[in-house]
């Protein structure tokens, strides 16, 4: 069987490319591990429409495109589609008056990313409690548009619109092999397959890494780092309106500090840190998985890992999220620092733990997603936070990439790129 377009993975960036390539006339394939769409990464994270005033546009210029430019596309195609859809926005929160300065610079930034002045505000102490009573800080930033969706339901339906218009898709299929020809191997329920693209597009997370190594990807490491997440009762959850996240206390590397996140389900959670595990589907497990970790994290040759592993403040992270996972009463300490009156009893269970896959050179964490071109096979690794809102800006690069190299012909319509230049700030290696 031969396509123009072989999509490995039908997450939710996945689910996208399928979208944009058969909406414009592509002959599409997609082969997925699963069952059915966006079980990993695509259900496993916040829920959060992201807008761009957290991006420094000097660093992260591709996902703030992303972010801008996906936003109204995923406004109109989940409203239009009847999906859930909920702006109820994000107020980040300074403790400090290191944290308060970086506040400031969300202004500067939310402008040059695109944001209106009418989506924001600079919230002072006595602001912050007016909007959010059980919130303490000396310094926010509320991001009135960010929303909270269902991003497995969006890649749902997403791959359903594909297949009308005459894509392929196989569930429960895992890819073994893709050579530069465009042949990929594929494995369902133990007999092996074969099918070919005019291009293929490996976008299947914390897999992604080997593919390419296989193809000759050389000089990185991949590693896995978990966010664990507590539910909060119900009572307690009704203290907080919006999403409430702090200013990252590590700001060297790419986590998050825990936050108070509104699910699409209506419930309230509290989380992640960044528990370094082993592989890419170790969902569950802590002492164990710390362990583990002493054999061997990750994917890729240990020298290029050793130099990060000697790194005083990345170590003191690691224990200090270890830590989070292994006691509930860490995590209340750390959310206690912005939020008042939560207590170890209002965090009645384990909530939703994702797992976030980073590629690492010599030099350490790389803070963008990249493209690696093999043939006619493109891979994208380190594809995180915010990747789920960005994925429709990142599926009309793909497409426009390959098109500009004549790998793909097509004219495509209604991409989510305003210009073909910005396809210029996504790293492409070959």
């Amino acid at each position: 069987m031969s396509f123009d377009a072989v999509i490995v993975g039908a997450g939710i960036l996945g689910s996208s490319v399928a979208y944009f390539a058969s909406e414009n006339g592509l002959k599409v394939a997609v082969i997925e591990k699963e069952k059915e769409p966006g079980v990993h990464s695509t259900y496993r994270n916040t829920g959060v429409v992201h807008r761009p005033f957290y991006l420094n546009p000097d660093r992260r210029k591709a996902s703030a495109f992303a972010a801008a430019r996906s936003y109204p596309f995923l406004k109109m195609f989940v409203k239009e589609k009847g999906l859930y859809w909920n702006q109820l926005g994000t107020l980040e929160v300074s403790t400090d008056d290191q944290g308060a300065g970086v506040i400031r610079n969300y202004e500067r930034w939310a402008r040059e990313n695109g944001m209106e002045e009418s989506e924001y505000l600079i919230l002072d102490e006595k602001e912050i409690s007016a909007i959010e009573p059980s919130v303490k800080g000396k310094l926010a930033f509320l991001s009135k548009t960010d929303a909270v969706v269902n991003f497995k339901q969006i890649s749902e339906k997403m791959m359903e619109l594909s297949e009308g218009r005459g894509a392929r898709v196989f569930y429960g299929c895992r890819t073994v092999s893709v050579y530069p020809d465009g042949e990929i191997v594929y494995s369902c329920d133990g007999s092996e397959k074969k099918i070919s693209g005019r291009s293929v597009i490996v976008v299947a997370g914390g897999e992604t890494f080997n593919l390419a190594v296989t193809n000759g990807l050389k000089g990185y490491a991949q590693l896995h780092f978990r966010g664990d997440y507590w539910k909060l009762s119900e009572e307690k959850g009704k203290f907080f309106r919006r999403n409430i996240y702090t200013v990252p206390r590590f700001p060297n590397f790419p986590f998050l500090d825990p936050h108070i996140i509104k699910r699409h389900t209506g419930g309230t959670e509290i989380g992640p840190n960044a528990f370094l595990v082993p592989g890419p589907y170790d969902y569950e497990g802590t002492f164990s998985k710390i362990l583990k970790n002493v054999l061997g994290s990750g994917e890729g040759p240990f020298p290029i890992k050793a130099k990060l592993f000697t790194d005083v403040e990345f170590m003191k992270l690691v224990f200090a999220d270890w830590r989070i996972s292994l006691f509930k009463s860490s995590m209340i300490k750390k959310v206690s620092e912005f939020a008042t009156g939560i207590t170890s009893g209002d965090a009645i269970g384990r909530g939703i733990s994702g797992i976030r896959h980073n590629i690492i050179d010599k030099n350490g964490f790389l803070s963008e997603p990249f493209f690696y071109i093999k043939g006619r096979v493109l891979f994208v690794l380190n594809y995180n936070s915010p990747g789920a809102t960005g994925s429709p800006w990142y599926a009309s690069v793909i497409l426009t990439i390959l098109s500009k190299r004549g790998i793909l012909n097509a004219n495509y319509k209604n991409l989510v790129i305003s210009d073909e230049s910005e396809t210029f700030s996504v790293k492409v290696l070959e």
